[in-house]
């Protein structure tokens, strides 16, 4: 029962702990992808399930959030375009009623380009969404098999104008690059093409070969090498140069916006906002505590509907804090206030922080301007690297 879940629920929401937004995993694919390390199934006939417990997780969490109003929504998987427009509006008005939304709401829908048609779009767009994340990933179609994307390149090209053709005018598409056979003018000609659709925001990520996953055995067994980095560096340089030529602003590391559409869901992340994770595998964040939904589709619906302990949670240290803090900021354009440091976690962190990067030999990494410390942007690629050496262990 709710005494079993954790204490958090017995307790009246205050002003501190509203939230700026809401994630929804869906699980699902029709196929996996040889990359992707995110929880997943091809198990699609347990999406009825799925919506139940949803549904269920929404009720037991708007006890704590009951204040709040919503300022995003982002649908995420796994394939969320493989649930109907009809239930996705179901849930939407579900949050609607439990937080309200604030009247410029952002709603975000992936979807895969090979589940776009006319009538899904335009029944999405009724039922309230508006901004579209699809996974183009290439639009070379040697590299989407190796992949194992079930789209072809025209299928992309194709869902792009046909959703800004419905209306919709805030469209992302995402990219990976580091690819083993990507060739650089491969790439550039990916760039090229995406510069030249109706897109507001590009996502770009260098391909990271995890533990778990097709790509990860092969890698394991020399099947799959990963590419020189000097060839990273370069595709990376690429990516900027003609995003930055074609007019996107890149605000964060792997994401570049047109017309000041950067997303808004995905940036609350990076600023430290408060945020709901509903779904398996789903992570939530109150500025105190990190909290990660089970990553199990049976084991989540069975317990939502038992109404027993869904999660697991943990208390983040100030370290942790320090080093989140460093992570989401000195890699966007919002850089690292140092008056928030010192604030919030202390003025001996902010020594410890300045103190590093003498001690280290990282100043020419950084510039420092009226409290404001930035990584430039020419050390973003390398900047796992050098964040490093400025955390605390």
């Amino acid at each position: 029962m709710l005494l079993l879940i954790d204490s958090i629920y017995l307790r009246p929401v205050n002003e501190s702990e509203k939230m700026s937004g809401i994630y929804i995993h869906v699980p699902f694919c029709k196929q996996e992808c040889h990359y992707c390390d995110f929880y997943k199934t091809t198990l699609l006939g347990q999406r009825p399930a799925y919506l139940q417990a949803l549904m269920k997780e929404i009720d037991l969490q708007t006890p704590r959030f009951a204040m709040s109003k919503l300022e995003t929504i982002y649908w995420g998987g796994g394939t969320p375009s493989l649930i109907d427009p009809v239930n996705l509006g179901k849930v939407l008005n579900r949050l609607e009623t439990a937080y309200g939304f604030e009247k410029d709401i952002e709603i975000t829908l992936e979807v895969n380009p090979d589940d776009v048609n006319r009538d899904f779009l335009k029944a999405i767009r009724s039922e309230g969404f508006n901004r579209l994340s699809m996974g183009v990933q290439s639009f070379d179609r040697t590299i989407l098999r190796q992949l194992n994307r079930r789209h072809n390149p025209e299928q992309a090209l194709h869902a792009v104008e046909l959703a800004h053709a419905v209306g919709f005018d805030n469209i992302s598409i995402d990219f990976i690059y580091g690819i083993p056979g990507l060739s650089n003018e491969q790439w550039e000609a990916d760039m090229n093409r995406a510069c030249s659709l109706p897109v507001s925001h590009i996502s770009a990520y260098h391909l990271t070969i995890e533990e778990g996953t097709p790509f990860g055995k092969w890698h394991r067994e020399g099947r799959l090498k990963e590419i020189p980095e000097e060839q990273s560096i370069l595709q990376y340089e690429i990516l900027c140069q003609i995003l930055q030529k074609a007019g996107y602003e890149q605000y964060e590391i792997s994401n570049f916006a047109k017309d000041g559409l950067i997303s808004r869901h995905n940036t609350s992340y990076w600023q430290g906002k408060k945020y709901l994770g509903l779904g398996p595998s789903a992570h939530s964040y109150d500025g105190e505590k990190r909290c990660w939904n089970v990553s199990d589709l049976h084991r989540y619906t069975q317990a939502l509907m038992q109404e027993e302990k869904w999660f697991e949670c943990e208390q983040l240290s100030t370290d942790d804090r320090y080093n989140e803090y460093l992570l989401t900021h000195l890699r966007t354009q919002w850089d690292c206030d140092l008056d928030w440091i010192s604030n919030e976690l202390g003025k001996s962190y902010e020594d410890y922080l300045l103190n590093q990067i003498q001690i280290q030999g990282l100043q020419e990494y950084f510039s420092l301007t009226q409290r404001k410390l930035a990584l430039k942007r020419a050390y973003w690629f390398i900047s796992d690297a050098i964040l490093s050496r400025i955390f605390k262990v």
